[in-house]
């Protein structure tokens, strides 16, 4: 009578316990035993990285719109010499950095969307979690000839279980494990790329542009006379392009070097190392909780083979004594 005392008491807690965890009752003592500075954290985290992410991308954005102005542009003293193809590969690269720095700020936002869903919808698992084990206790004690129902009754428990703590510790250690790492090894490339790009931000306005390309010394020449001297024109803007060419060369080489460093930082913050916490804290979770509450293939089979051998014994009461022992 006092195991069954005992158990029912087990019950109507369990049941107390589903019916909090369905208000968010529960919440509370989980974020105050540390949850709540890890949250914190993680958004502090995101919050910082995606900024940067934003300010990267309007650095990029300006130097972009500035190299757009000089797509198609020409030079025309006496002849045109189009002046798009000397900027074409350093345009080629800040765009591709420019795509780059947006979708890591997108993946960012994301991740911070992410986690204030998975904080609104873990109660959700808890409280079924908790569900599954009361009734797969009541089952389990009180009719423990559903061996099946049981069995389905347990593998709700895995499965709630296994998801509500994934939302509650395997997400959020997953994003405090990446910052670590991106505090130690991205964020020194992302840094040294935004200042490359940075210091060349004015440089390669508009206006600077303008001068570099169309300077005094070849825009005074561009008179009603002057465009009858064609080997004279034709000299000193060879000359000029030729040392454009060597100026962009230089820059090209510089910016190519940046925007692999920002693809490599941003595939690592968003992508690598949040991933790789994620499925390794994911699958310790998982067999951790399979191996307490031994659920395997191996002790399914064993179930079965014992309700098959228990089904067989009850039918065939005389089968043990088929062979008794002779006597000597």
């Amino acid at each position: 009578m006092k195991k069954i005392m005992i158990k029912l008491l087990i019950l109507i807690v369990l049941a107390a316990g589903t019916l909090a965890a369905a208000g968010g009752h529960l919440d509370r003592p989980i974020q105050k035993i540390g949850m709540a500075s890890i949250t914190d954290s993680n958004q502090r985290y995101l919050k910082d990285s995606f900024d940067r992410a934003t300010n990267g991308f309007l650095i990029l954005s300006a130097i972009k719109s500035g190299l757009a102005v000089i797509e198609g542009s020409e030079v025309g003293i006496g002849f045109s010499l189009e002046l798009g193809d000397i900027v074409q590969s350093i345009y080629d690269y800040v765009d591709i950095a420019w795509k780059t720095a947006l979708a890591g700020g997108t993946v960012l936002l994301l991740t911070r969307l992410a986690l204030d869903a998975a904080a609104l919808i873990d109660v959700i698992f808890l409280s079924s979690m908790l569900f599954f084990m009361m009734i797969t206790l009541a089952v389990h004690w009180f009719l423990p000839h559903f061996r099946r129902i049981f069995r389905f009754l347990r593998e709700g428990v895995l499965f709630s279980t296994v998801f509500t703590l994934t939302f509650y510790l395997v997400l959020p250690f997953s994003i405090t494990g990446a910052s670590y790492l991106s505090q130690k090894i991205s964020k020194p490339l992302l840094q040294e790329t935004r200042e490359g790009f940075l210091s060349i931000q004015e440089e390669f306005s508009s206006d600077k542009l303008n001068q570099k390309l169309f300077p005094d010394s070849i825009a005074g020449k561009n008179s009603w006379y002057a465009k009858f001297d064609i080997p004279s024109n034709y000299k000193s803007v060879i000359a000029h392009f030729k040392s454009l060419q060597v100026y962009f060369k230089e820059k090209t080489e510089e910016i190519a070097v940046w925007t692999m460093k920002l693809i490599a930082a941003y595939l690592f913050d968003c992508i690598i190392f949040p991933l790789t916490f994620f499925i390794i804290l994911f699958l310790f979770t998982r067999g951790t909780v399979r191996y307490f509450m031994g659920v395997s293939r191996s002790f399914g089979l064993r179930d079965d083979m014992d309700a098959i051998f228990l089904k067989y014994i009850k039918s065939n009461p005389s089968s043990a004594d088929s062979n008794p022992p002779q006597e000597s």
